[in-house]
């Protein structure tokens, strides 16, 4: 347990979690109902700053996340259905452009 937050058992016994998992927690140890969109990218970002073999030039979002979990559903042969699903896609030009990442 760090800076006096609650570790993961305490969280699960403590907080409603059939919404997003993460959320926010402000100064007074309120906890939010979600992170803001921008909260996603700053979090990943300082945590792959203190990383010991980063690339300055690099920087990721909440999408980097999304295109790389589409991503590994599709090379598990998951149906482009499920992928939509699980992406929140209800497009399909949406999810073709995500998917047109993979290699």
């Amino acid at each position: 347990m760090s800076m006096g937050y609650p570790d993961i058992q305490t969280w699960q016994d403590t907080t409603d979690i059939t919404g997003p998992i993460l959320r926010s927690v402000d100064l007074h140890r309120k906890i939010g109902d979600r992170l803001s969109p921008g909260s996603v990218g700053l979090i990943i970002n300082t945590l792959y700053k203190n990383c010991v073999d980063h690339d300055s030039t690099q920087l990721f979002s909440g999408h980097s996340f999304r295109v790389e979990a589409a991503l590994d559903l599709l090379e598990a042969g998951a149906s482009f259905e499920l992928i939509m699903l699980r992406g929140g896609w209800q497009s399909s030009d949406n999810a073709m452009g995500y998917l047109s990442n993979w290699r």
